[in-house]
């Protein structure tokens, strides 16, 4: 860009903000000032950090390295996750992540189970379980002998989908361990969290079954949600 195109930005960014002074190129940097003198944004070419805010107001850096100071934000330029440092050390600004999995159909018959299988991707960072529900598209009758038990589980890349640790159950007797009662339809069943060996690793990722004990029953088609929050150790 030439300077002659620098001037028509800079003056069409005067005409929008009214507050900006001039344009500076200084130690590799480039530098948009405000009408004080102090860098409004700043761009540090070499590391390729991008400052925003002003030497009196305080400052925002926004980096694609680990951020090393309060005030500077990391976006993954891989991943896309935000990191900021706070107190004393990199924290992931990450609430949870909603896994959502339908089963699409009712089971053809009572015995039939639903083999291990992978229900998301692995998240890509330390994490643990918080909350597993189905929501079931039709209703179910809880049996103490006939009864499906759904397990979330959490594996790794090696192990296949194979379920190493069960991090969740559902048993769909009237009572008992992991018991969830009658299903109703649409309404939240409840899977029990189990001890969890957490954090898990960022490579490892959760897995969903179906088992039946004695006859079995046929399980509704539904939607099985999982809550994953991040881990963060200290």
């Amino acid at each position: 860009m030439t300077l002659r195109h620098w001037n028509d930005a800079l003056n069409r960014t005067n005409e929008a903000v009214g507050d900006v002074d001039s344009i500076a190129d200084a130690a590799g940097a480039l530098v948009l000032r405000d009408a004080n003198g102090d860098a409004a944004l700043r761009r540090v070419n070499a590391s390729q950090h991008v400052e925003v805010g002003t030497t009196d107001g305080g400052k925002v850096r926004l980096q694609a390295s680990a951020p090393t100071a309060a005030g500077h934000l990391q976006v993954d330029p891989t991943t896309g996750r935000l990191y900021a440092f706070v107190g004393g050390r990199v924290v992931l600004i990450q609430d949870s992540i909603t896994v959502a999995w339908p089963k699409y159909a009712i089971d053809a018959a009572a015995t039939d189970e639903t083999a291990a299988t992978a229900i998301g991707a692995p998240p890509g960072f330390p994490w643990m379980v918080t909350d597993a529900f189905y929501i079931p598209a039709s209703s179910l009758t809880a049996n103490a002998t006939n009864f499906a038990t759904l397990t979330v589980g959490v594996s790794d890349p090696g192990d296949g989908a194979a379920v190493v640790g069960s991090v969740a159950i559902g048993v769909t007797t009237p009572s008992g361990a992991n018991s969830t009662g009658d299903w109703v339809f649409g309404k939240k069943v409840q899977l029990t969290l189990q001890e969890q060996a957490f954090p898990f690793a960022a490579t490892d990722y959760p897995t969903f079954r179906i088992q039946k004990g004695s006859s079995g029953v046929q399980v509704p088609r539904g939607l099985l949600v999982v809550i994953i929050h991040p881990w963060q150790d200290e």
